[in-house]
């Protein structure tokens, strides 16, 4: 079944623009977050020093001097959670109309995080005011956070349980953590490499450990060049998950980027026939060519196919942000 278009001052305006709007301002929520960070990371970088040990054996390093958080981080990150929550709404809205009815307000986009409630029994997974076409349900059921883990193994599950928390109770808490994923060091040509320890996902403060190297030398090397890295990261996650290992800008990227392939995965593929991908932000058609579309206001370059949609919740790069 093909999708319902209008053409307005000769752009191509499709049902599902709103989805894709949505999930671009997440992204340019992303990018700008990720600009106003780095101050942030290079004065708490700056602020990591060798400390002196009574193990001759081992070098510690200490973040002597914390850097301010702004809360506004906290606001913008959550701002960019509520944009994906939103195109996942918007998205509810037009599968609503393609059943063939009529949205209302209690119209959202289920996210289910358990397959069954308190009692045991299995929870229906519907849109109000109820769809009746089997492959819709069948596509909305197949989105369900229970399918990857639940509340905080699946990436739609993170974004339904923040944007609880970011409605309820503001700001989404975080804190300063060890970047993990970008630490190496130099060594004196014919060292042994050390054993080590970091804080993983624990919210530091002035004056904590944030490394020991363990050497299997009478004396510790006088040269040692870590990358420790500070971040700011979600404290929201519990303790072990690895949302609490990613800084706020890659974080939020990754889902943006995670929702939109599985919406063009598992919705716009099999129902909205000839759609475009939502990953692709709107934007007005190039002269003298079928309407398509490209970098935007929204400061998002555009995409080709699914295979270009983001498939990891990794870091936030330059084209998908």
């Amino acid at each position: 079944m093909g999708v319902e278009t209008r053409v307005d001052f000769g752009a191509k305006v499709t049902d599902l623009d709103g989805v894709r709007v949505k999930l671009a301002m997440a992204r340019a929520n992303a990018e700008q977050l990720d600009i106003l960070l780095r101050p942030f990371v290079d004065a708490a970088q700056r602020s990591i020093e060798r400390a002196p040990s009574e193990n001759p054996f081992e070098v510690i390093y200490k973040i002597t001097k914390m850097p301010w958080i702004d809360p506004a981080w906290s606001a913008l990150f959550g701002q960019g959670i509520y944009n994906i929550r939103s195109a996942l709404d918007h998205l509810a809205w037009q599968l609503v109309l393609l059943d063939g009815q009529e949205p209302t307000r209690a119209t959202q986009f289920p996210l289910l995080v358990a397959k069954r409630d308190k009692s045991g029994r299995k929870v229906r997974v519907d849109i109000a005011p109820g769809i009746k076409r089997p492959d819709i349900l069948t596509a909305v059921e197949s989105m369900q956070p229970y399918h990857g883990g639940g509340k905080w193994g699946d990436q739609l599950g993170v974004v339904a349980e923040l944007s609880r928390i970011d409605k309820h109770r503001l700001p989404i808490a975080v804190s300063t953590m060890l970047n993990i994923d970008n630490i190496f060091w130099g060594l004196p040509e014919g060292s042994r490499t050390p054993s080590w320890w970091f804080p993983v996902g624990k919210a530091l403060n002035e004056g904590d450990v944030v490394a020991r190297f363990l050497f299997n030398e009478p004396v510790a090397p006088e040269v040692l060049d870590p990358c420790l890295v500070p971040q700011i990261a979600l404290d929201e996650a519990p303790l072990g998950s690895p949302y609490r290992t990613q800084d706020l800008a890659s974080l939020l990227g990754g889902l943006a980027r995670i929702a939109a392939f599985k919406i063009d995965t598992l919705i716009v593929a099999p129902l909205f026939e000839g759609e475009l991908p939502a990953w692709i932000a709107p934007g007005p058609p190039q002269p003298d060519t079928i309407p398509r579309v490209g970098a935007n206001l929204l400061g998002t370059g555009e995409r080709q196919s699914l295979e270009d949609n983001g498939r990891t919740a990794g870091t936030v790069d330059a084209d998908a942000t």
